[in-house]
Formats: C-alpha cells, structure tokens, sequence
C-alpha cells in the first residue's frame, strides 16, 4: 500500500469539486461563465480548528478555519466550489491554493454556504 491509500483509507467524508469556466455559446457566439464538475464523490478528511480572536473593542470570540484532505492527484485550484458531505450534511466553500505533500494535500477552505 502507498502512503497515499494509507491516508485515503482515514478518509469518511465526500466532495464534488467545481470550476468556473469560460465557453462560448454556439447559439449566440457570446462567452460565457459556467460552472463544470471537476470531481464527484472524491474521498477527503475535513478538519475544524478553533482559533481564538480578539476584536478591536477588548472581546474575545472563537472563530474556526477548515482544512480539507485530499489525494495529491485530484486537480483542486485555487478558487475552485467544493461541496463536501460529512455525516449525510452538506456545506459549500470557496478553496485557497492548495499545499501538497507527497501523501496528500492541505486546503484551506472558505465557508460558502450550508445546503
């Protein structure tokens, strides 16, 4: 076994990753925003990590970063939707550029929306 099966075979939760393309529109001729499946039902690990924060006025509040785990193989860019499943929910984020080790890669995401 890899170090890369090793790792995806920790992983529980889903994602379907999607792109905002460009194409022109035979019928009209005009270019076009769409958003394309990149990957569907990929295996990932997503992670929570609290981070404590102090605004400008002296209070503290807890604010929390998510950190998705993936294949080094899958093709996620920067700026790519990912729509992951944990536990039979599904939340929507926005990625960062990815970090790749040569077991996985680190993502932070962004929260987008919960569906």
């Amino acid at each position: 076994m890899t170090d890369i099966e090793i790792l995806e075979s920790t992983y529980f939760d889903r994602c379907t990753i999607k792109r905002k393309v460009k194409a022109k529109n035979p019928n009209t001729g005009v270019t076009e925003t769409a958003e394309e499946v990149i990957a569907e039902n990929v295996k990932c690990a997503l992670s929570k990590k609290d981070t404590p924060i102090m605004t400008s006025d002296g209070v503290g509040k807890l604010a929390f970063s998510h950190l998705l785990f993936l294949n080094p193989n899958i093709d996620l860019q920067e700026g790519d939707t990912v729509e992951v499943t944990v536990m039979g929910k599904i939340s929507i984020y926005l990625a960062s550029k990815p970090f790749y080790y040569s077991s996985h890669s680190e993502t932070l995401l962004s929260y987008k929306e919960r569906v």
